[in-house]
Formats: C-alpha cells, structure tokens, sequence
C-alpha cells in the first residue's frame, strides 16, 4: 500500500513539473496521501470512525491500481515526448542560427508550445543578440533566469549582451562565470579577453586569450588578439610572434578578413622608423 501511494506521489508530481497541474495529478497525489496514511494508528483511526474503513479501503485500491497504471507510465511517456520535441525544435533554431536566418529562427522558437520554457527563451535571447537587439534580449534572460539559476549558458549570453552594450566590465565578468562553470567554453575564455581588451586591460585580456589558446590552440583569430593586445603594451616581438604563429595555423588560409587584419596590423608597426629597420630589414 506504501509503494503504490509512494507511486502515484512521484508520478503526479513528475507530471505536473513536465506538463503543467491538472486535476489528475491532484487526485493522484491526494489519492497516494491516504492510501499512506491507512497505514498509520491516526489514519486507520479516522477512516475507521468517519469513513467506515471496509468501504474506503476497497474503493481507494481501485482508485490507486488505477491511476498507478495510467499516470506514471502517461507522465513519462509526455516528459520523454515533450524533451524530444523541444530539443528537435532547439537543433532546427541552431540550424537557422548557423544560416543567418534569425527571423525564422525565432518564428520557430515562438511557435512552439508552452510557456515560460528557459531553454526557449534562452535560445530566443541568442537570436536577439544575434540580431543587435540587446535589450530584449536582456529582458528574456532575466525572465528565465528567475525560472532556473544561470547556467554557462545563459551568462554566456548575458556577457555577449552586456558586450555589445560596451559594459566591458560587466561583460568580462559574466564571460568569467560562465567559464567557471564549464571550463572548456574556449569562447567564453576568448569574449572576456575582448572584454577585457577594450577595457583597456590588456595584462588580463592576454590572461584569457592565453587560457582560450589551451582549449583550441591552432586558432589564427586568439593569436591576433594577443598580437593586437601586445601592441598596445609596444612589445612589438611578441606581436610579430604572434602574427607568425597566426599564419601558421591550418584555419588561417580560410579567413581572409583575418588576412586583411593581420596585414594592416603588421603595416602599423612598420610605421615605427626604428622598429621597420629592427624588424623588416629586408624592407630598407
């Protein structure tokens, strides 16, 4: 009596975090509540002299065989479909995302059902970033952050907000949260390095790039900031160093914004008489 009381608790709580109350998982649990209690003194006592226990007892173990059977197998089998549906939705967003289609990426996530989902409003706050409209987007995050607590994800995103607003030091800190919590996020690592960098802080900023460089170390864009951030410091060296090793990496050849980048950066040091002999000799 204790297990399928215990049974028809689990099932309807299980179901009402999943699918939302109903009044099917009410008379579950009130259902599995007294099928409990017939199993204390008090509640043998009660039912004997209020209910009548022979009446009670018989109805209840239909109630409870009942609903044993349909509820628990029905909130799993809605729990698994409803996940299986939401992150099917979730990879065709990623998708659109990925193509640059952020109104139809939205559309979707906005179409499906349920409300006050975090994933979703998550996922409909990366599309706003996407699209520049911080605010909103800010205002989706808050909303989800009150319904479950902030995951790397989600101050991720919270940072890129804070980013593009140029809160440069809110956005380094909510990259740094987010790095805390998953470690091997290289782009957190690497956005608070930009945080950082336009900050003006550039001994942290190649703090950062150096610990993105640990995750991905074949990465021609990191080398460019750390080239980027020790020109700013006039270690003119390092920068070149860095540049070389940029145009070392196998991915360099495919971006040629970077080349473009590199090239003007390498053109800003040799505006330096001293550094253009020093270090271009073959240039006199």
């Amino acid at each position: 009596m204790i297990i399928v009381g215990l049974l028809l608790i689990a099932g309807a709580l299980i179901d009402c975090l999943l699918t939302g109350f109903s009044t099917v998982d009410l008379t579950a649990a009130l259902t599995g509540i007294c099928l409990m209690l017939m199993k204390t003194p008090l509640g043998k006592k009660i039912l004997t002299n209020y209910f009548g226990i022979n009446m009670v007892l018989s109805r209840l173990v239909i109630i409870a065989v009942a609903l044993a059977v349909i509820v628990v197998p029905l909130s799993f089998v809605q729990g698994k479909g409803s996940r299986q549906s939401l992150n099917k939705v979730l990879k065709n967003c990623a998708e659109l995302v990925e193509r640059g289609e952020y109104d139809q990426a939205y559309q979707l996530l906005d179409d499906f059902e349920g409300e006050n989902i975090p994933e979703i409003m998550q996922n409909k706050a990366t599309v706003l970033i996407r699209k520049g409209e911080s605010q909103e987007a800010e205002a989706l995050l808050s909303q989800a952050s009150a319904l479950k607590n902030m995951d790397a994800g989600m101050l991720f995103n919270l940072g890129l907000i804070y980013f593009q607003s140029k809160r440069y030091e809110e956005a380094a800190e909510s990259f740094e949260k987010a790095v805390l919590l998953e470690p091997e996020m290289w782009l957190g690592c690497y956005y608070a390095g930009e945080a950082y960098y336009r900050n003006k802080n550039y001994r942290s900023a190649e703090y950062f790039y150096a610990e993105a460089l640990q995750i991905v170390p074949d990465n021609p864009r990191i080398y460019y900031s750390l080239a980027q951030s020790k020109m700013k410091k006039m270690e003119f060296a390092e920068a070149l160093t860095f540049i070389e090793k940029a145009k070392n990496c196998p991915a360099y050849s495919q971006q040629r914004d970077l080349a473009v980048q590199i090239s003007k950066l390498e053109d800003e040091i040799k505006d330096y008489p001293d550094l253009k002999e020093r270090f271009f000799p073959e240039e006199r």
